[in-house]
């Protein structure tokens, strides 16, 4: 994946970079939307199978408890072999506020 074919971050409502892994071998995912679509693209090749994975979708979000903490995570899995895969989503503080 190309950093050159990724959008522009003043282009996206959410964006987020992150790793996903199988068996040892590490892969980049990207996830963001675009102000002018509801979906999410996901962009990603599969550690397990190689695919290459361009899609758009909703998020579809997991609740989880660890350490005593909630926390949300994004499921989604390979187009090619079904693999799922779990990444963290973080909050996105909500614009136009300021630290006081």
């Amino acid at each position: 994946m190309k950093m050159e074919d990724l959008p522009k971050l003043e282009e996206c409502d959410y964006f987020k970079s992150s790793q996903i892994s199988y068996e040892g071998r590490i892969e980049r995912v990207i996830i963001y939307k675009l102000k002018t679509n509801g979906d999410y693209t996901f962009r990603f090749t599969c550690p397990r199978c190689g695919h290459a994975n361009r899609f758009n979708s909703s998020l579809n979000l997991i609740k989880k408890k660890e350490e005593g903490k909630s926390r949300d995570y994004i499921s989604f899995r390979c187009e090619e072999c079904g693999t799922d895969y779990l990444v963290e989503k973080f909050k996105i503080a909500a614009k136009g506020l300021k630290k006081v």
